[in-house]
């Protein structure tokens, strides 16, 4: 009996199973989301309100399962770090170029915010521009000759010291439902602020090299006066 109704159902049941597994294959890349070591996924629900704030409801790395009309958008958690190149203009009126390295994190709980004020291409539109307005600022209070010598690690401490005031001020809003007031400073880790090359103009930089070489030419004859000083004076006393 169970052999004349496995036969009389059979063909249904086999196109029950090629349909459930059509589906099972369409589906799947919209259902199955895999998170990257060292990332994080922000879940977007197309019919229960955008962006999921709660931090708690974050896709970590691994193996996610999704409704098919959601999306996940994922976010680097590890060190990032980019190098960038500004125009300048120094205090005595010199124009040139720095290139400034960057590097800084994003901190997981505030990533659902960064996503939604801003979104992945934070960096170009958040963290880049404002590094070369305040590197530009930095280097407009010093002469030629400092920017490319003597006052880098201070150009460089400055740079950092305005970017992280700068973050502080910047803020993240939003008001409805979920409602959130959150500074730039809690959502971007800033490591380290590097000033990588200053590229001045080349009449510019033989100028300033002839000037650094007539400063050691001068305490070069300085030192041999001194010494011949104090030999004729060693003499004197013998």
């Amino acid at each position: 009996r169970w052999r004349r109704a496995l036969e009389r159902h059979l063909p249904s049941v086999v196109i029950y199973l090629m349909v459930a597994t059509l589906v099972g294959v369409v589906l799947y890349p919209h259902m199955v989301v895999t998170v990257p070591s060292g990332h994080v996924g922000v879940l977007w629900k197309r019919f229960g309100g955008g962006t999921v704030l709660d931090p708690r409801r974050l896709k970590n790395e691994g193996f996610n399962l999704i409704l098919p009309w959601n999306l996940v958008f994922l976010y680097d958690l590890r060190l990032q770090s980019f190098t960038e190149s500004y125009n300048a203009i120094s205090s005595d009126g010199v124009s040139l170029t720095a290139t400034v390295n960057v590097r800084f994190r994003l901190q997981r709980d505030a990533v659902p915010v960064l996503h939604q004020a801003i979104g992945p291409n934070y960096k170009q539109v958040l963290v880049q521009p404002g590094i070369g307005s305040l590197t530009r600022e930095v280097i407009a209070q010093y002469n030629a000759e400092q920017v490319y010598s003597t006052a880098r690690q201070e150009i460089q401490d400055k740079i950092r010291n305005l970017v992280e005031d700068r973050l502080s001020e910047k803020m993240m809003e939003h008001e409805g439902e979920e409602s959130y007031r959150v500074s730039m400073r809690e959502i971007i880790i800033l490591y380290d602020i590097l000033v990588a090359g200053i590229e001045l103009p080349a009449a510019i930089v033989a100028a300033i090299n002839r000037k650094t070489e007539q400063y050691y030419i001068a305490e070069e004859y300085k030192f041999r006066v001194e010494r011949e000083k104090r030999e004729s004076e060693r003499k004197k006393i013998e």
